[in-house]
């Protein structure tokens, strides 16, 4: 979803670079193509470096790979890690490491069955633990629970 002059900028790097031929930068889709076009990948990655609030935050796109059953590269910023590392579904490296992101991309790559298994364990936990129906439950069950709290305190905080 780069914007032109991203995009510029990214074509450019990737032909200083030399690596133009391998390296394609999509622009912005509709979120109805986005499942397809993730399908399109071998994997999903997810290049976080190392900041603040990389360490506190997770991109909806780790979900998106997931539920379309892709296995995820991601750095090793803790959500990032967390999650990947419980539910086996891909292999995580060290933030701002090309030769680090590099070594587990060919580990996925040259085992496709490791790396299927690892989407299917993915979409296995995007659909059930980390769904959006199932965070609603938890955040309907907080409201519920608080207000018999305040209500229990005759509505005091």
């Amino acid at each position: 979803g780069a914007g032109e002059e991203a995009r510029r900028k990214i074509v450019a790097e990737a032909a200083r670079l030399g690596v133009a031929e391998h390296v394609e930068v999509e622009g912005w889709c509709p979120a109805s193509e986005v499942p397809d076009v993730i399908r399109s990948f071998d994997v999903g990655i997810v290049p976080h470096n190392d900041f603040e609030h990389t360490q506190t935050t997770v991109p909806h796109k780790l979900f998106q790979y997931m539920l379309c059953a892709r296995p995820v590269l991601v750095s090793d910023v803790r959500p990032l890690r967390r999650i990947v590392e419980d539910t086996g579904a891909g292999l995580v490296f060290t933030a701002g490491s090309a030769d680090s992101c590099a070594e587990a991309m060919l580990t996925l790559l040259r085992d496709p069955r490791a790396a299927a298994e690892m989407g299917r364990r993915g979409r296995e936990a995007a659909a059930t633990r980390y769904s959006w129906r199932l965070d609603a439950e938890r955040l309907v069950q907080m409201y519920v629970e608080l207000a018999r709290e305040a209500g229990e305190r005759g509505g005091q905080p």
